[in-house]
């Protein structure tokens, strides 16, 4: 068959098969590679990735505390992280397992739900991982919207602040990325049940 095709066109479709190979290739290294060159070259980095060169480190240790909550919190227990954090929490999606109450900026409620009720549970959830609250009314949220445990990471506001509920507490997990700590009602009922 290729005898038949004049010398014309096989220059043609070959040009067209390496700049589709090509552009497979580079697309299958973009992909892979990215990630791993923003932590140790000094390209451009994807604020919603990781603000800093630690995205590697930072990403194994959430999905390493995702992965204990897992063997020690029972699948209904709700685990809520900042829904409106830079970076993102990408590993929460891949890892957790367990409900969250907000996942993501706006609830997601491009894919359906009621916006008003996200707009409440956002505005109620934000003071919590700024560190604006005091531990009793961290607790209060809690139990009003059923949270089981708090993630935060290294990221977050409330992080920073080492006088804030997040450092007043006895994790569950706890590394130098994140620390899980329980909280409300649900987390004492977790906590008598383990």
């Amino acid at each position: 068959i290729v005898d038949r095709v004049p010398a014309n066109r096989r220059v043609f479709l070959t040009v067209l098969i390496v700049i589709g190979v090509a552009s497979s290739c580079y697309e299958v290294a973009s992909l892979r590679l990215y990630t791993v060159a923003s932590d140790f070259l000094a390209i451009p980095r994807l604020d919603w990735l990781s603000p800093d060169h630690n995205l590697g480190r930072r990403t194994y240790a959430l999905r390493a505390g995702y992965e204990e909550l897992k063997g020690i919190l029972p699948r209904s227990a709700v685990v809520q992280h900042n829904p409106v954090a830079i970076p993102d929490d990408l590993p929460y999606g891949l890892y957790a397992d367990r409900p969250v109450v907000d996942e993501a900026p706006n609830c997601g409620v491009v894919f359906g739900g009621d916006p008003q009720s996200c707009a409440f549970v956002a505005s109620t959830l934000h003071p919590i991982f700024a560190g604006s609250l005091a531990t009793t009314e961290v607790d209060r949220v809690c139990t009003d919207l059923s949270i089981s445990v708090l993630l935060v990471k290294d990221t977050d506001p409330a992080w920073r602040n080492r006088t804030s509920w997040v450092w007043r507490r006895q994790p569950l997990v706890a590394n130098g990325f994140m620390r899980a700590v329980q909280c409300g009602r649900v987390g004492e009922r977790l906590s008598s049940g383990l």
